[in-house]
């Protein structure tokens, strides 16, 4: 059997992954959309996935609703485990192996439980499966795999190790804006500081839901969720092909206030913005960098965010196994 290392970045919004095989890089990405359903027959668009494992068959990705976004802070549950193993199905068919491998994992986990060992043993033990073989039809094809190994770490991770020489020397904050939280971790050169581990459950999602209220309350229509991360995106809201020009002042507003909250929690926790090389990360960071960028006009931004921390889970696995992963 092949072995093969696996990094997966599952967050709340979107989940991400990494192989490196036959000195090729390959990635996949999905929104975190689990839905369990019975005699499924639907088109799937693009990013969605038809699921079935264990008796059981689920819709994945984006012909899931956005009410079926999990907000849970734990990673242990069934709509995660569901979309890992999606996303390694995914990385074996770019490979070309669609059975029999053996499989090395690295995944993330919420720095809010970092330190509870029983919750991360607990996760590594559901995503083994005991070691057995993996019997899984992704999209009507079969995939089976075998979890060996999985190292569990730590979420706001981003470039340390992925480029580990540029890091080495350096004392770093960094910001990993996400989908449910925004997590904050301090590193001493590439040893990241325990007590620094900030995590605030202030995350896109929220500003989102601020958003759809405030503007539901003052156009005296309903949005929903799906039409304010649209809006979140255009800067506006439009009723019927109608720009409206104030609904813009009122998402700048309410985005400003939601950021500068963000900062002094963080600050009221023990985070401190000097004397660090500040990294912006996460799918959050594309949304908000002008206003970020204006917060904090020295700070870094990942010019491929969303998949900065698979980089440096891909790159730890590979130095663990003496493997070249890039």
């Amino acid at each position: 059997m092949k072995d093969i290392l696996i990094a997966c970045d599952s967050g709340k919004h979107s989940t991400k992954a990494l192989c490196f095989y036959n000195e090729k890089e390959h990635s996949t990405i999905f929104r975190t959309k689990v839905q369990k359903a019975k005699n499924v027959d639907v088109d799937l668009i693009s990013g969605s996935f038809n699921v079935h494992f264990q008796g059981d068959s689920f819709l994945v990705g984006n012909v899931v609703g956005e009410d079926k976004v999990s907000y849970e802070i734990t990673k242990n549950t069934l709509e995660h485990r569901i979309a890992i193993y999606t996303a390694i199905t995914q990385l074996l068919r770019k490979i070309n192996l669609p059975q029999g491998a053996n499989i090395q994992l690295a995944v993330n986990f919420p720095i809010s439980l970092f330190k509870d060992r029983l919750l991360k043993d607990m996760y590594k033990h559901e995503l083994m499966s005991n070691r057995e073989l993996i019997l899984i039809y992704v999209n009507d094809q079969l995939f089976t795999f075998r979890i060996t190994k999985v190292m569990v770490i730590n979420e706001s991770i981003g470039p340390i190790y992925s480029r580990i020489g540029e890091f080495r020397m350096k004392d770093s904050l960094i910001i990993d804006f996400g989908s449910l939280n925004i997590s904050f971790c301090c590193y001493n050169g590439v040893q990241y500081d325990l007590n620094s581990m900030v995590s605030l459950d202030k995350g896109i999602s929220t500003l989102q839901n601020k958003i759809a209220e405030k503007l539901t309350e003052k156009f005296g229509i309903y949005v929903n969720s799906d039409d304010a991360l649209r809006i979140m995106k255009n800067g506006y809201l439009s009723i019927r092909g109608e720009k409206q020009e104030k609904s813009t002042e009122i998402i700048q507003a309410l985005t400003k206030e939601h950021v500068q909250d963000i900062f002094n929690q963080a600050m009221g926790k023990g985070i401190s913005y000097h004397n660090r090389d500040i990294i912006f990360i996460g799918g959050g960071s594309i949304i908000l960098q002008s206003l970020l960028q204006k917060e904090f006009p020295l700070a870094s931004f990942e010019d491929n965010p969303q998949f900065s921390n698979c980089n440096s889970f891909l790159r730890i696995l590979g130095a663990v196994n003496g493997k070249e992963t890039s």
